[in-house]
């Protein structure tokens, strides 16, 4: 949300001994949002309030505001003739979004009166976030994918976050239009979420899904159902991404080992250049 101040134009009654500025520190807020009004005056023991019929302009549920100078409620020092408040609009409010222009009075014991004013802008309308994976291919045999993410805010764009189906989200980093993804292990469906918050903090999420289908590993001999004795050369194509496969072996007993093409029990054979496959003979 917007932390920048705001100075604003000022009107007094004729004669008028007091005078001051009022600012925001937050400028551009949302329902939740937490605003400082500060009046800097000229003197002691002023009456400043925002009423009412200002503050509903901002938040329709919200009664009148009164700016202190006691220590209290965002006022960081009592009598110094600077006159504060924190005010948090409600999550019920339903004010249309937009600038508003709340005005502030300021009068003293003997009746003088000072009028200020300060710009607020509402916004409570989610940012625009659409997601597309592999440009929007139905199908990759790769977890590795390009993401294009489009985004938009009348008010700006703050950050995005993203996760896959699991919704385990990274912290938001800055929103960039084509990202390189990793989607979750195993074959099927993948989803990859992602989350756009605007500068006023409000969030839109919206998702993507592609099917993951790694390329099989094949095995071209032994053949299929062959009784194997003896030596036997094996012969396996794996895909480009592989470099490691693991063989499993029911004998005539029944027992199930795990066996690499060397023949050595619950061992894995590493594949050094996975694209020519695999040739090696095990017992």
């Amino acid at each position: 949300e917007s932390n920048a101040s705001n100075e604003v134009t000022t009107t007094t009654t004729a004669g008028a001994v007091v005078f001051g500025t009022l600012t925001a520190n937050q400028t551009l807020v949302r329902n939740g949002s937490s605003i400082l009004f500060t009046f800097t005056g000229n003197k002691l023991g002023l009456n400043v309030t925002i009423n009412q019929s200002e503050m509903r302009k901002l938040d329709n549920t919200s009664g009148a505001i009164q700016l202190n100078d006691s220590g209290v409620n965002g006022d960081f020092a009592v009598s110094d003739a600077v006159y504060s408040a924190i005010f948090t609009v409600s999550m019920l409010n339903n004010e249309s979004d937009g600038v508003k222009l709340l005005v502030a009075e300021a009068n003293d014991s003997s009746g003088n009166l000072f009028r200020t004013n300060v710009t607020i802008t509402l916004d409570n309308t989610r940012p625009y976030a659409a997601i597309v994976i592999n440009n929007n291919n139905a199908n990759t045999n790769s977890p590795a994918v390009t993401l294009n993410v489009t985004f938009s805010d009348v008010n700006g764009i703050k950050d995005c976050r993203y996760s896959n189906e699991d919704r385990v989200f990274g912290g938001f980093e800055g929103c960039t239009t084509s990202k390189t993804w990793t989607l979750s292990g195993g074959n099927g469906i993948k989803t990859v979420v992602v989350q756009v918050r605007d500068n006023a903090g409000n969030v839109n999420e919206t998702n993507d899904s592609i099917t993951l289908q790694s390329a099989a590993t094949t095995i071209i001999t032994p053949l299929a159902g062959e009784v194997v004795r003896g030596s036997k050369p094996v012969i396996v194509v794996a895909p480009d991404s592989a470099a490691w496969v693991t063989f499993n072996v029911t004998n005539a007993s029944n027992s199930s080992f795990s066996w690499n093409l060397a023949g050595t029990a619950n061992q894995l054979t590493n594949d050094t250049n996975p694209v020519d496959g695999f040739t090696q003979t095990w017992n």
